[in-house]
């Protein structure tokens, strides 16, 4: 087996002790280990490695572990496993609700964790994955997901957290029509029909930020009873004028980003 072959394993969390275990079990079985201290080192080694399953911890200095499962799920398909010994049930119904395929105890038999992985690379082999991406292009708008930076024609956007992530998730479906569920459930784990009015809301003020005309949306389209599309290069929408989206630019309730 070549090392492009090997399937590559990426290990985000200071899990010391255990990790040798983990490690060593994982090359055994012909897999390549990369390992990751924390989330943010994590979430660059996600995107320049592409690795083929993630497994993550919880103790996660700056993000919370959940954040990062939520923002590779949002960029990609690849088999996350959580691993956890105190999570409450709360807690993980919400990390498989953003995305999360598998939890184990971080006190799980090496053996077993490798028998586990092995059977998520089978049901979601390399060649029908979505591969992520760290930048997205969605016709002129530019956005960076590991920078968390968007710009529009080359202007940098004043955009809140949830702002952010509504809009790379539009992104990273251009074109295509997302359901207010879906986008719910990428934003905040959660399809309560509270989310789903707190939705209407983001994407008021988000068109507010990226539209000459929020009240003609060309950018974001709604289409009705079902989500939202965002459109590539609209006809007839210049660049906003220098100053227009930050005097444009309200928080929606709770966005305290």
């Amino acid at each position: 087996m070549t090392r492009k072959e090997r399937p590559t394993v990426l290990v985000i969390d200071g899990m010391s002790g255990h990790a040798g275990g983990i490690e060593e079990a994982f090359v055994q079985a012909g897999m390549e280990v990369l390992r990751a201290c924390g989330d943010q080192e994590g979430l660059d080694l996600f995107f320049s490695a592409q690795p083929d399953v993630v497994l993550l911890g919880t103790a996660m200095p700056v993000l919370a572990p959940w954040e990062v499962c939520r923002r590779i799920r949002g960029v990609s398909s690849v088999p996350i496993i959580v691993l956890a010994d105190r999570a409450s049930e709360a807690e993980l119904l919400h990390a498989f609700n953003l995305g999360a395929d598998e939890y184990l105890a971080s006190t799980t038999h090496p053996a077993l964790l490798v028998a586990r992985t092995e059977a998520l690379l089978r049901r979601a082999p390399r060649q029908v994955r979505q591969l992520a991406r760290r930048v997205i292009q969605a016709g002129d708008i530019h956005i960076d997901l590991l920078s968390r930076q968007a710009r529009l024609r080359g202007n940098l956007l004043p955009l809140s957290a949830k702002k952010f992530d509504l809009l790379a998730y539009l992104a990273c479906h251009v074109g295509e029509v997302v359901t207010h569920r879906e986008l719910a459930r990428q934003i905040w784990g959660s399809e309560q029909a509270t989310k789903m009015a707190c939705l209407a809301v983001y994407v008021r003020h988000l068109r507010c930020c990226i539209e000459e005309d929020p009240h003609r949306p060309k950018r974001i389209l709604t289409v009705r009873g079902i989500g939202y599309r965002l459109v590539a290069n609209p006809v007839g929408s210049p660049s906003p004028r220098p100053g227009l989206t930050r005097r444009r630019q309200a928080r929606a309730p709770g966005d305290t980003s």
